[in-house]
C-alpha cells in the first residue's frame, strides 16, 4: 500500500499526477514547477541524492523502483536512454519536496522531511 503524504506538502507535479494530460496554461505552469523541482534536485549532494532515492524507493514501483535500485547499487553505471528519460522526468524531480513552512519559504527538503535546513533551525 503506497505511503500517504501530508496534505500540507507541495510535491513535485509528477508525483501529484499533474502533467501531460492537461493542456494550455496549466501545462505551462506544470512545466515551470517541474523545472523548479529538477533544479533543486540537481543541487543535492551525492549523499543527499542517495538518501532521497532510498526514501523514494518505498513510494514507487515498476520501472522507477528498478532504476532507483540500479542507481543505488551501481551509481557510476550509466543508464540506458529509456531509463535516463524516466530518471530525468519522474525520479529526479521527486527527490525534493517544498518546505512545509507556509508559502513564504521557497526552500526544498528531502522526501519526508517537514522543513528545509533554514526553517528547521528557526522552527524545528
Amino acid at each position: 500500500m503506497p505511503k500517504k503524504e501530508k496534505p500540507s506538502r507541495i510535491l513535485c507535479p509528477a508525483r501529484r499526477g499533474i502533467g501531460v494530460e492537461r493542456v494550455g496554461a496549466v501545462l505551462a505552469i506544470t512545466e515551470k514547477k517541474m523545472g523548479e523541482f529538477e533544479d533543486a534536485a540537481k543541487r543535492l549532494s551525492a549523499a543527499q541524492q542517495k538518501e532521497a532515492m532510498k526514501r523514494l524507493l518505498d513510494q514507487v514501483d515498476g520501472a522507477e523502483a528498478g532504476i532507483i535500485r540500479q542507481k543505488l547499487a551501481e551509481p557510476n553505471k550509466p543508464l540506458s536512454e529509456a531509463q535516463q528519460k524516466v530518471f530525468d522526468n519522474q525520479i529526479l524531480p521527486s527527490m525534493v519536496e517544498k518546505c512545509s513552512q507556509h508559502s513564504s519559504c521557497k526552500g526544498f527538503t528531502l522526501p519526508g522531511d517537514e522543513f528545509c535546513e533554514s526553517c528547521a533551525i528557526r522552527f524545528g
